[in-house]
């Protein structure tokens, strides 16, 4: 087994390096047949191995996919908290302090063309 599910995130860096690729492989394949659900979920799990890795470049990717795949099904508001909690949390644009009002600005947007 590569890494179990319940590895404490403190652990995830002593799991085989191939982790990731596996799991961006099912990601693709969940997107592909539309279990987005289930794709959210590995998505966020890449981004865990790759806080862990320290793979800012697949941490930025899964962001990005659980983004898409949030609006796919719809979910406005979720893609709201996770650019606002996202950028800070995972410090992924220090220098950008306007990020959460330009992202909020984009999903009104993309709900007004959704309506």
């Amino acid at each position: 087994m590569l890494c179990p599910k319940n590895t404490p995130k403190e652990q995830l860096n002593q799991c085989h390096p191939i982790l990731v690729d596996v799991l961006r492989n099912l990601l693709s394949f969940l997107v592909k047949n539309k279990f987005y659900q289930d794709a959210i979920a590995i998505a966020d799990r890449i981004v865990m191995v790759s806080q862990a890795f320290e793979l800012e470049s697949n941490l930025c990717k899964a962001l990005a996919t659980i983004t898409v795949l949030q609006l796919t099904m719809g979910d406005v508001v979720k893609v709201r908290i996770l650019i606002i909690n996202g950028s800070t949390q995972y410090n992924i644009f220090p220098g950008s302090p306007n990020i959460s009002s330009r992202a909020s600005e984009q999903c009104s947007i993309y709900k007004e063309q959704r309506v």
